[in-house]
């Protein structure tokens, strides 16, 4: 597919690759992904009007508003600190703290 797309898509692409090479996954992995998904509609001639920034965490993780919340604070938080944060999080909510 990426073959016969058009230059945005393949930017997108390298630009999501070279950094899942480079660096461990993150929140800027998960923001990579989604501009590339989106270069992808684009392309195809789909409208990505109305699509908010983010979309892509709540169609892959379980906590996307905690994701969120997070890459907010800090950009470069990993899904591992992510996994730690939600784990402390739910303990919380169940008063396990």
């Amino acid at each position: 597919m990426l073959l016969w797309s058009g230059p945005k898509v393949i930017v997108a692409f390298l630009k999501w690759k070279r950094h899942l090479t480079n660096n461990a996954p993150d929140a800027k992995t998960i923001f990579l992904t989604e501009d590339f998904f989106l270069a992808l509609r684009a392309d195809l001639r789909q409208s990505n009007s109305g699509i908010p920034k983010g979309f892509w965490s709540h169609l892959s993780l379980k906590s996307s508003d905690l994701f969120l919340a997070a890459a907010k604070k800090d950009p470069n938080v990993t899904l591992a600190q992510l996994a730690e944060i939600e784990k402390h999080s739910n303990a919380n909510s169940r008063g396990d703290a």
